[in-house]
């Protein structure tokens, strides 16, 4: 089984938790599994809607994971550079 995620505009914090949201859901019993062609189909509104709110909505699953906490503080650092730049 392989997990594929678009790295976009360098973002590899993104692509981290997508890959990591994404194999949480492949290895229990989600509805990812269930999708055979998944990833073949081109992406509709909802699908990127969909992925979005696992992106955002989920998170929580991967509370108690180091990982997961050391990358919220990176990513909370990055965005606290990008707002304080004049």
């Amino acid at each position: 089984m392989s997990i594929k995620v678009h790295v976009k505009d360098d973002d590899l914090d993104l692509a981290l938790e997508q890959l990591r949201i994404k194999s949480y859901y492949l290895t229990t019993h989600h509805w990812y599994k269930k999708c055979h062609a998944y990833h073949e189909k081109p992406p509709s509104k909802k699908r990127k809607t969909a992925d979005m709110k696992l992106l955002i909505g989920h998170r929580q699953v991967l509370d108690d994971d180091p990982l997961a906490e050391r990358l919220d503080i990176h990513l909370e650092q990055h965005y606290l550079k990008i707002n304080q730049k004049p």
